[in-house]
């Protein structure tokens, strides 16, 4: 499993803590062997008071989807932010699934077999984590889910139309 997030932007650095101060300690209660990776620049066993050794600390990574490879999924529990969350949207696209806090799924348009992967709370967030690691066709129907809803909202096609409909045409 895999946090994604500098530490330098405070939206981060409050999840980071958040989750390793309160949402891992329920995730290891009911699955001692999740290990988490906490990807992003700032991020040192110093900055993380409650350091554990199943917290493994990746500040540069030179291809995060390579990264992302190596992990079943990742958590994005932010709880403060606007706008679409980059980190969930990378996830995605790497066919990787995100567990999410409500304000991390801000602006994304989620199909039904992505609301689980919303969770509001530590102990609601630390469920979705370790039910889906768990699960593998649930991991994989939502790895699918992300890399469909992608396709259907965020391709470069869409991209395109969404732009055309929001600038006046050129006047000639």
């Amino acid at each position: 499993m895999a946090f994604i997030g500098g530490a330098g932007r405070p939206s981060n650095a409050a999840a980071g803590l958040w989750l390793i101060q309160e949402i891992m300690p329920r995730v290891w209660a009911r699955n001692p062997w999740i290990r988490r990776h906490i990807i992003g620049p700032g991020w040192t066993a110093h900055r993380l008071p409650q350091h554990d050794d199943r917290i493994e600390i990746a500040e540069a990574v030179g291809d995060l989807a390579e990264a992302l490879d190596r992990v079943q999924l990742t958590v994005a529990p932010l709880r403060f932010g606007a706008g679409v969350t980059a980190e969930v949207v990378e996830s995605f696209a790497a066919g990787t699934p995100c567990v999410m806090s409500p304000i991390a799924a801000e602006g994304l348009p989620l199909p039904d077999e992505l609301e689980p992967l919303v969770a509001a709370g530590a102990d609601a967030i630390a469920d979705a984590i370790v039910r889906l690691h768990d699960d593998e066709r649930a991991l994989r129907l939502a790895a699918d889910a992300g890399l469909a809803t992608l396709a259907e909202h965020a391709s470069e096609q869409c991209v395109i139309d969404a732009l055309r409909e929001a600038l006046p045409p050129r006047s000639i």
